[in-house]
């Protein structure tokens, strides 16, 4: 009796792709032969399935459809340095059941392996896995790097990064256009993915000196060290867009041409009768008679423009599109939660297109409604 766990997902895996584990007995042939797998999250048992041989002594066995939906879905932290949040531990336990009646014998228990919310899409499942392409030394966005990032203080800018809970240093230190060091900050945390947040909010309690701020670089540990610009515009409120990217961080880019806005308006009404009683009289009135309306509800939506940016950016941008979370954050601090509705969205070429750009259309996903009469 021997039970043989061939295969597993690599640790840090995307627990909205294929967790898949590969298994055999060599007593396969033994009478109402099964398998029992007994799925673990967070070393809690969470799923008990019933799987048959496949091929020869071998079954598999994907515990994605367990495990994603019970890890935590992405959110922006309050701080500038903590837990993402969005990490959880798994394991399977095979066991074989033969006989008449069946009854379990042997049994093999995976290796205990990481996963995090996060979805790639299929190709690059297969043709570029996640962990070949980033580990503890990389930010988890796919944000070109050759590329100039700017950030609106007033929002937030947040950077994920798996740091697989070793003591992690975050170092970030703030220049000033002359390329003068005027503060730095720096913090030790263990995480499993470590969640870095920095905006005016999250600097405020840090009592840095700021005054003259121009740029800043962000560092966790060894990791690649990123360069971030303070965004500047005289001529319009500048907008970010903020969305989950497949690797389960929020992706920003700030919007710094225009921001047209619109609103959808929809009404509850009636239709009342032409003439009315006044005491005993029976009236013709045509203020009160007709199609009366009793609320309205206005759905805001609006377009954000960017300014004229590179091929590199326009190409990362089209991602957003691609996000079910959304929201809009301006210059004064303002957030608005809201919904993409562009539905379609193009590579520009700087070889055909003199200068790039992306317009974003959304509604606003808080209604405003009248009051009711």
């Amino acid at each position: 009796m021997a039970v043989t766990i061939a295969t597993s997902p690599k640790n840090y895996s995307p627990s909205d792709n294929p967790l898949v584990f590969t298994f055999s007995s060599n007593q396969t042939a033994q009478a109402n032969f099964s398998f029992t797998v007994e799925t673990y999250f967070n070393a809690v048992l969470v799923s008990e399935d019933q799987v048959f041989p496949e091929v020869s002594t071998y079954a598999h066995f994907d515990c994605s459809n367990v495990v994603r939906n019970l890890v935590n879905a992405p959110t922006i932290g309050l701080s500038v340095y903590q837990n993402s949040g969005t990490d959880g531990e798994y394991y399977i336990k095979v066991i074989e059941n033969y006989g008449t009646p069946a009854i379990p014998h042997a049994n093999a228990t995976s290796s205990t392996l990481t996963t995090f919310k996060a979805r790639q899409s299929d190709i690059d499942f297969v043709d570029v896995p996640l962990f070949s392409t980033f580990g503890v030394n990389t930010f988890l966005t796919n944000y070109p790097r050759t590329q100039r990032i700017e950030h609106d203080l007033a929002s937030p800018f947040q950077l994920n990064i798996i740091t697989d809970g070793g003591a992690s240093e975050l170092l970030l230190n703030f220049f000033d256009a002359n390329g003068g060091l005027i503060d730095n900050y720096a913090q030790t945390q263990s995480y499993m993915i470590s969640q870095v947040n920095i905006c005016s909010d999250t600097l405020a309690p840090l009592a840095l000196t700021l005054t003259g701020l121009s740029y800043y670089t962000v560092q966790v540990e060894g990791s690649e060290m990123l360069t971030v610009y303070i965004a500047t515009n005289e001529c319009n409120t500048m907008n970010t867009l903020c969305w989950i990217n497949e690797f389960g961080a929020y992706d920003s880019f700030v919007f710094k041409h225009n921001l047209t806005t619109t609103g959808n308006v929809s009404s509850q009404s009636y239709g009342k009768q032409f003439g009315v009683w006044n005491g005993t009289t029976f009236e013709f009135n045509t203020a009160k008679s007709g199609n009366i309306k009793v609320s309205t509800t206005t759905i805001k939506g609006g377009t954000i423009y960017t300014d004229w940016i590179t091929e590199l950016q326009q190409h990362w941008l089209t991602e957003a599109y691609q996000s079910v979370t959304h929201f809009i954050s301006d210059s004064n601090g303002v957030i608005l939660n809201v919904s993409v509705t562009s539905t379609e969205f193009s590579f520009q070429q700087q070889r055909f297109e003199e200068l790039l750009s992306e317009a974003l259309t959304f509604t606003v996903n808080n209604t405003y409604k009248s009051i009711s009469i």
